[in-house]
């Protein structure tokens, strides 16, 4: 059964997109939604092309009697004007006061002064964060949004129709850095588990001078799904990981974000196999990483693996990304790496500009049914594209790949 096709394969839009869907099996039928979960026969029947508002994730998959179900396909779509809304539920900025009500927060004019104290005005019950925004004006916040740190339930969303907004002001500045030492997060969100967010989280510099690690998803026992982690700039970068997704994540996306800058050096247990951090270290499922600009860092762009399960971290997409400038390893490294379980997929993203026998895409040993095609990648020290012989049905095509040490392995 063809896995069905979206069109446009999501985006960003301003007022609504048509979008339509269509699958290769004849006969077959195509079922959708549009809050990221799982389409089944109960779902809605398409009928033909439909409007999109909000921002949303489609997911199609088709049916047909004596076939099995398709693969599921999934687009996301983002309203620029509704997820830059500047319509706050509550406001964070220096000219505030933890001491006004939650009341008084509701207003740019009597803010709360700290991020923590402004989620805190928001329920702890799961959904309870449903349309609601926590909007931050400039300035620099020296706090931490790691929950092992602070204890605090971070609210949530019921859908992507009605999510649950963390937002830099927009126009503004606004950057976080943690106080805590080098063995904490920026941002590390776990709490409630097992639970389905719906949470974006938009427009801040992450700085992770005094951290060791930026953006966090997942224990090592379980996690949420369901998040959104756009346009952001995460800077320098020094003792971990720069986004780390768990491996019993599902259905993150980290969307149009810029990562440079720092040591990215390992100087904590289990972060590195070559000595170096890496910008995005991911081992879950139905993941999408698109449109970010990655650069400057001496191993590993996108490493997905798990350690925990060889066998895991399934149905990822990285498209439309940028690495450039990068590789001070001796050890080299690879932009992108598919390195364990199965479906992942690089298409569309362009690489180049790798010193010290840096690589452009390598689908490893333990990833099945993987794939890169329609990338370009030049000027990279190192091999330019390869997929080791036990990465067993690898499917490599439609890429460019020139001026490299050596162009395909």
């Amino acid at each position: 059964m063809a896995t069905p096709t979206i069109t446009p394969n999501g985006g960003s839009f301003s007022s609504s997109v048509s979008v339509s869907l269509q699958s290769a099996t004849s006969g077959s039928a195509i079922y959708y939604t549009t809050d990221g979960s799982t389409p089944t026969q109960s779902s809605s029947l398409y009928t033909g092309a439909m409007t999109i508002t909000s921002s949303a994730t489609v997911n199609a998959k088709a049916f047909k009697s004596g076939y099995n179900p398709s693969a599921v396909a999934s687009a996301s779509f983002t309203n620029t004007i509704t997820g830059t809304s500047s319509t706050a539920s509550y406001y964070v900025g220096k000219n505030g006061s933890d001491s006004n009500s939650c009341t008084q927060a509701r207003s740019s004019n009597t803010p709360k002064l700290t991020i923590n104290a402004a989620l805190a005005c928001i329920g702890t019950s799961l959904g309870a964060g449903a349309n609601q925004i926590v909007e931050v004006a400039a300035g620099v916040y020296t706090e931490t949004l790691n929950q092992a740190v602070t204890g605090q339930t971070f609210p949530t969303g019921t859908s992507w129709s009605a999510p649950f907004t963390l937002q830099a002001k927009v126009g503004d500045q606004v950057t976080i850095r943690a106080g805590g030492g080098a063995g904490g997060f920026n941002m590390y969100l776990f709490l409630p588990t097992s639970a389905n967010w719906f949470v974006i989280i938009q427009g801040f510099i992450f700085d992770g001078i005094n951290t060791g690690g930026q953006f966090e998803v997942g224990s090592c026992c379980d996690s949420p799904s369901f998040i959104r982690f756009q346009n952001n700039e995460l800077i320098n970068n020094m003792a971990y990981h720069s986004i780390f997704v768990s491996r019993y994540a599902s259905n993150i996306e980290i969307l149009n974000n810029k990562i440079h800058g720092g040591v990215f050096t390992c100087t904590l247990p289990n972060c590195g196999g070559n000595g170096f951090t890496y910008p995005m270290y991911v081992s879950g499922n139905n993941l999408l990483i698109e449109g970010n600009e990655v650069y400057g860092f001496p191993s590993f762009g996108i490493h997905m693996y798990n350690a925990f399960n060889f066998t895991e971290a399934h149905n990822n997409i990285v498209r439309k990304n940028i690495f450039h400038d990068y590789g001070i390893s001796t050890n080299g490294g690879v932009a992108i790496l598919l390195s364990s379980g199965a479906n992942n997929t690089a298409y569309n993203n362009l690489i180049y500009n790798a010193t010290a026998n840096s690589e452009g895409i390598r689908i490893w040993d333990g990833c099945n049914n993987c794939s890169a095609y329609s990338n370009t990648i030049y000027n990279v020290a190192g091999v330019g594209l390869a997929a080791t012989g036990g990465a067993n049905n690898s499917i490599l095509k439609n890429n460019i790949s020139f001026s490299n040490g050596t162009d395909t392995a």
